[in-house]
């Protein structure tokens, strides 16, 4: 059957006039910045093909410094085709945005002004896989992802991920008992650098207590070269649990022994009519940037679809449906907790996040924190990284977004922020982010946007400087 597809086109005009647009201490010059947008966003729905993207180009034409002038692209994609049907599919996506090279040069808001700590990254990723089932007694899957992560920053290392994993699984019994065997293996090159490889097999035995709880415990085996020049191999057991008390409330966690100690992730999800809460907790490797992993927990558009369940199930509509919200009331979907930073190798991440949104009849409430501890291994290419100055980084972060409907059409919001990153070793290096960013937007047509911002960033430590600017911003849909 044919699907249905929706195309909307739109463009955006918006000014700038920055005290500091070239984020530097002692040397800040007034500027006025103009950046002309075109996007475009692509929604197809059918039998056997979905597709999302929104992509837009942003040209930024500086007023006095005109060799600052640059083009830079935004890309959310994602793509699932059922190429034989209930066999073979290939899963697709694709993202380009601005990302922090280092953790210590600041994180301010905006990025039309000339930020020499960020780069333009993007990363594309492929995924063909196959599944079924034999007989009544098994389900088996084999899928191979092969990824590409290209940065514009001579500064930040280009990686090719391939992976490629394997799983049988018995079929529900209705004992509750439950069995799996897994196993998946990974090349990581990075450029101009060493090959890292590993490898692991997994046996699996759960039990369903009831359509509540899980509980399953494993023993395994894995080996790589992520620590040392030379493969190593190491058991891995390990348990985990799901638990769902009721439609709104869900709760998993596990633990695994590693190579590099104890692996483990918890998350917690609950819903009301009127909030949401999320906490989670994890520590893994990190290959490539953790900007390219799943939305994370600080994502507001991740919080307020979690809420908009109880309104919208249908996760289509829900989505068209979060983002008329956010869009209306000020509020940036993909705003993260914590803006993370680039690295040239495998490092060793431990996270905690926690987020709540709050929803009124006019007034809603997104508040978010973060910390990471991230330990670089072994350097994977011969471009530098902040783990070549410190043996570890701490990021904390904590964000605040009020968003206030005046009316149906105009609303005001506001944003505080504020990002600490301090890195211990044999140097230490400390920088704090402090930012505000007050919006206030109003509908001129049924398709015609305005808003009127202003932002101050204050960034102390490895990096100094300040910034304050004023935004102007008409958008309009095709």
């Amino acid at each position: 059957m044919a699907g249905v597809w929706e195309m909307q086109p739109s463009v955006s005009l918006s000014e700038t006039i920055s005290d500091n647009a070239s984020l530097q201490s002692g040397d800040s010059k007034n500027e006025a910045i103009t950046e002309l947008s075109p996007g475009i966003r692509l929604r197809g729905t059918g039998d056997r093909l979905s597709v999302n993207l929104d992509y837009r180009l942003q040209r930024h034409i500086y007023a006095r410094e005109s060799e600052k002038n640059k083009t830079r692209h935004a890309l959310g994609a994602n793509a699932s085709l059922e190429a034989i049907e209930n066999w073979l599919f290939v899963d697709a996506d694709a993202t380009i945005s601005q990302q922090d090279i280092s953790a210590f040069g600041g994180s301010p808001l905006g990025d039309n002004s000339s930020n020499p700590n960020r780069t333009e990254t993007a990363n594309y990723r492929l995924s063909p896989y196959v599944r079924g089932q034999l007989g009544g007694w098994a389900a088996y899957q084999l899928k191979y992802t092969q990824s590409l992560t290209r940065a514009d920053s001579a500064q930040v290392a280009d990686i090719d991920n391939g992976t490629w994993s394997a799983g049988l699984s018995g079929l529900p019994a209705p004992s509750g008992l439950g069995w799996g065997l897994d196993g998946n293996g990974q090349t990581i090159e990075y450029e101009n650098g060493r090959r890292s490889r590993s490898e692991s097999a997994r046996l699996l035995l759960s039990y369903q207590f009831d359509p509540q709880f899980k509980l399953a415990v494993f023993a395994g085996k894995e080996r790589n070269n992520h620590a040392s020049p030379q493969m190593q191999s190491n058991d891995t057991p390990g348990a985990s649990l799901e638990w769902s008390p009721s439609s709104r409330t869900q709760i998993t966690a596990s633990w695994q022994r590693r190579f590099f100690g104890d692996g483990s992730s918890f998350s917690f999800s609950h819903r009301s009519a009127l909030t949401a809460w999320r906490l989670s907790s994890s520590k893994d490797i990190s290959v490539v940037p953790n900007q390219f992993g799943e939305v994370t927990l600080g994502s507001f558009f991740d919080l307020y679809f979690n809420l908009f369940a109880s309104q919208e199930p249908d996760p289509i509509k829900r989505a068209v449906l979060v983002r008329n919200f956010l869009l209306l009331n000020g509020i940036p979907p993909n705003g993260t907790v914590s803006a993370g930073f680039l690295a040239s190798r495998i490092s060793v991440q431990r996270q905690h996040q926690g987020s709540v949104a709050i929803l009124g009849a006019n007034n809603s409430l997104t508040l978010s924190a973060s910390q990471s501890d991230s330990r670089g291994l072994l350097a994977a290419s011969n471009l530098s990284d902040d783990f070549d100055s410190v043996d570890q980084v701490r990021q904390q972060s904590l964000s605040l977004n009020w968003a206030h409907r005046f009316s149906p059409l105009s609303s005001l919001s506001l944003m505080l922020m504020r990002q600490h990153s301090q890195g211990s070793g044999a140097t230490s290096l400390e920088t704090t982010t402090d930012g505000l960013n007050l919006l206030f937007s109003t509908q001129l047509s049924p398709f015609t946007r305005a808003s009127l911002g202003f932002r101050r960033s204050v960034v102390e430590g490895a990096s100094d400087y300040a910034e304050n600017a004023l935004t102007g911003t008409v958008s309009h849909q095709f």
